[in-house]
């Protein structure tokens, strides 16, 4: 189940993947407060189940294309590694491209860890410039247009 989230709810499954061992604040991103943000959530069992999965969207300029109202960028996905390859990734990365099809979007990018490449592959995106490390894993700028 894809359902709608407060930015504190995805904050427990960012903190167990994407830092492991940081504080809580850690877990706090860039544009969760965006007047047009959106964060998801893949739910087991239902509305109150555990949550699986997690990412966020919001309106952002890409880095390399500066000044596009029309760019979104995905911040925070996330997958509990037991409910990795079953789809619960690809449910929220299907719901914040939808999100940003509603809010005008044509175009969706992101900053991927080296292990999501290949997910993001799949999903249509493509490379863009050279892999950097910010401090904590290796990313690659990955973008995909919107139809």
């Amino acid at each position: 189940m894809l359902a709608e989230i407060d930015a504190a709810d995805t904050g427990p499954l960012r903190g167990r993947v994407l830092r492991p061992g940081s504080p809580a604040a850690a877990t706090v991103f860039l544009g969760d407060d965006h007047p047009q943000v959106v964060h998801l959530a893949a739910r087991v069992g239902g509305p109150d189940g555990p949550i699986i999965a997690v990412g966020t969207i919001f309106p952002d300029g890409a880095p390399w294309a500066a000044g596009r109202p029309d760019s979104w960028r995905i911040r925070g996905m996330a997958t509990d590694p037991a409910w990795r390859g079953r789809g619960a990734g690809r449910l929220v990365l299907d719901g914040l491209l939808d999100s940003a099809r509603a809010g005008a979007g044509t175009l969706v990018w992101c900053h991927a860890r080296v292990g999501a490449w290949g997910f993001y592959r799949r999903a249509g995106f493509t490379a863009v410039g050279a892999v950097f490390h910010d401090g904590i894993a290796d990313h690659q700028s990955m973008v995909r247009p919107l139809p």
